[in-house]
């Protein structure tokens, strides 16, 4: 059997199942999250990799993995070990 390895980046993409009137607000709102992020560097913040237009004609966000975790959820397991925030 093959190694399997892990991407070091992650892709958001809205479903295109999504209903036609929310779709267009959600793609907007990629758009915006894709600008903020290509000019954004910062070690605590994942990194803007691409912004492409799929086959399908929607808008896909690549950027950095940042982990199985959310930032809600580290940011929580900080707290509950008496840590404090992570530093800037």
């Amino acid at each position: 059997m093959g190694k399997v390895n892990a991407s070091p980046w992650a892709v958001k993409k809205i479903n295109s199942k999504c209903a036609t009137k929310q779709l267009a607000v959600y793609q907007k709102r990629l758009n915006e999250e894709a600008e903020v992020l290509k000019g954004i560097s910062h070690p605590n913040i994942v990194g803007f990799r691409a912004f492409a237009t799929a086959r399908d004609g929607s808008k896909c966000l690549a950027m950095e993995y940042g982990g199985e975790q959310s930032l809600n959820d580290l940011i929580e397991k900080r707290k509950e070990d008496g840590l404090d925030a992570f530093p800037a």
